[in-house]
């Protein structure tokens, strides 16, 4: 056995990034018709989004408020 841990998950540090484009609020009755949409409007141009601040926080997979923690505020002005 030669003592290093055998995850790469805990072996290494992770570090991502995470954008939500879109959200349900009830689970997909028809996928297919989400499948058909996306393949629609795949090169589609829907325009831009201009922010001029972001937070950047720390939280698990599931955004329970009980684990999110405020990192950093920043404005882009």
């Amino acid at each position: 056995m030669s003592g290093l841990r055998s995850s790469i998950d805990s072996r290494y540090r992770l570090k991502t990034a995470h954008v939500s484009a879109i959200r349900f609020c009830s689970p997909l009755k028809d996928a297919s018709k989400l499948e058909s949409a996306c393949k629609k409007y795949k090169n589609h141009v829907f325009g831009n989004v201009k922010f001029s601040e972001f937070d950047l926080v720390f939280n698990n997979w599931y955004q329970n408020m009980s684990v999110t923690q405020l990192l950093a505020k920043y404005s882009l002005q």
